[in-house]
């Protein structure tokens, strides 16, 4: 009989994280393209945990919105293979692909041309084509999926757009994948306490608020936020989120893009920040966002607009389920 690892021909590496790494491969047994999670628990740290993600997904291997676990392994060098369906495309890609270019890049070298830096290597611009009825299936699969995570009692702690995949540029069907870093209520199998989350989660300009303040007893609604930051990509007329992403950007320049975009708030506002000595130092006034919610989603209708700005609220309770997402946008 073959070993498992014999089971998967023309592997290819798609992905590599600080602890795992993802290959495209054929399945032997059942000729079928899958996707090979490899991590080595024993080198993970906090809050990384792919022996506790496999439990998830187990548990959870009833959405068509979350990823289904399909077989698992131990092999050499304590390594764990999980097992997944391959999906073509992340919500980037998907949205590329139904958009329109309208200005390609230039990557000429400009130690060899005259001008600006800026004016030789300049990024592809695009134009989203990927209608309303199309971009709200999109959010409303990712409100179904994270509904169904948190009925669950497990927040996903990384909703951004790598995270989320498509199976191809025609099925609008979004699934959530990657529950590495999750936690499980009450304890996370023991590793952190209800009110001592780990803050160090969620990625870049999708960390909500409460995470950078470092208000440890945050809970579902922090997924709710993320998904917010994504609408504002899924609805933007040139594929770009309310914020510029950047590589290393940190959470002060993420946080002052946030007080431009949705107000300046204060304690009154958001009572739950008064728990962050770092919120209470830094003295904010009370201001109103500088940017209107049309600014933010161009092709949004007014009924996913509403839904927004129940979901981009400091004060994480007061932010609408991901449940009551879902019913409230209609297709």
């Amino acid at each position: 009989m073959k070993k498992f690892s014999d089971r998967f021909i023309d592997q290819e590496l798609i992905s590599s994280t600080k602890f795992s790494d993802i290959y495209k491969a054929t399945d032997q047994k059942t000729g079928g393209i899958v996707a090979l999670k490899i991590t080595v628990p024993d080198e993970e740290l906090q809050p990384h945990n792919s022996i506790q993600e496999v439990q998830l997904l187990k548990k959870t291997n009833h959405s068509e919105n979350i990823i289904q676990i399909l077989d698992t392994s131990k092999r050499d060098f304590d390594e764990l293979v999980i097992v997944l369906p391959y999906y073509q495309l992340t919500l980037s890609q998907y949205m590329k692909k139904n958009s329109k270019i309208v200005k390609k890049a230039f990557n000429f070298n400009p130690f060899l041309l005259r001008g600006t830096r800026e004016e030789v290597l300049r990024p592809t611009v695009y134009e989203n084509k990927l209608g309303l009825s199309k971009s709200k299936s999109v959010v409303k699969g990712i409100a179904n999926g994270l509904s169904f995570l948190h009925s669950n009692e497990i927040i996903h702690r990384d909703i951004k757009p790598s995270n989320i995949m498509f199976k191809s540029i025609d099925d609008p069907t979004p699934t959530i994948i990657d529950l590495g870093i999750s936690f499980q209520y009450p304890t996370n199998n023991g590793k952190e306490f209800q009110n001592e989350k780990v803050t160090d989660v969620s990625t870049g300009i999708y960390k909500p608020p409460e995470c950078i303040f470092g208000l440890k007893d945050y809970s579902y609604p922090m997924d709710i936020w993320s998904l917010g930051i994504l609408m504002t990509l899924i609805f933007s007329n040139d594929l770009k989120a309310c914020i510029e992403e950047e590589k290393g950007s940190s959470d002060i320049s993420v946080i002052y893009s946030l007080f431009k975009l949705f107000g300046k708030p204060d304690c009154s506002t958001w009572p739950e920040a008064s728990n962050s000595p770092t919120f209470a130092n830094i003295c904010l006034e009370k201001q109103p966002p500088i940017k209107p919610v049309s600014d933010l989603l161009e092709l949004a209708d007014n009924e996913t607009k509403e839904v927004f700005m129940q979901m981009m609220v400091y004060e994480s309770k007061h932010r609408i389920t991901a449940d009551g997402i879902y019913g409230a946008i209609n297709i």
